[in-house]
């Protein structure tokens, strides 16, 4: 990710500036002297600063921002099988009525056909009077 990528450029930049305050030449008498021995330090100084932002960055970004995907990853896979769940459940329910109801349809087309056949031969029905 980004931030693990930042946080890694800061280690390698780090890294590098050490190195680059390792190979500061040997100590000088005068204004020369105490120039390389400033920039040596304010080198050393940057590398430490670059470390402990690196070190920063994976301890309360990173690491805070994965705890965080391992939580939603975790929360988003029970929902998920709340859901499928809940779907196959409204699958059963939809099939329970489409079976209710085609049986109240033949019913009623059995009980129209009877009281049809009822009233044709004219045969008292407790039905005909509905």
């Amino acid at each position: 990710s980004f931030v693990k990528a930042r946080a890694q450029a800061e280690e390698s930049y780090c890294k590098s500036l050490v190195r680059v305050a390792q190979h500061a030449p040997p100590p000088m008498e005068g204004t020369l002297g105490e120039a390389m021995s400033a920039i040596s330090a304010d080198v050393t100084n940057k590398a430490e600063q670059a470390r402990v932002l690196g070190a920063n960055i994976m301890t309360e970004v990173y690491e805070p921002l994965q705890a965080l995907k391992t939580r939603i990853a975790a929360q988003q896979k029970a929902l998920q099988g709340r859901v499928t769940k809940i779907q196959r459940d409204l699958r059963a329910s939809e099939d329970a009525y489409r079976k209710a109801l085609n049986q109240y349809d033949r019913a009623y087309r059995e009980l129209a056909h009877a009281t049809a056949t009822c009233r044709g031969i004219g045969a008292p029905s407790p039905y005909l009077d509905v």
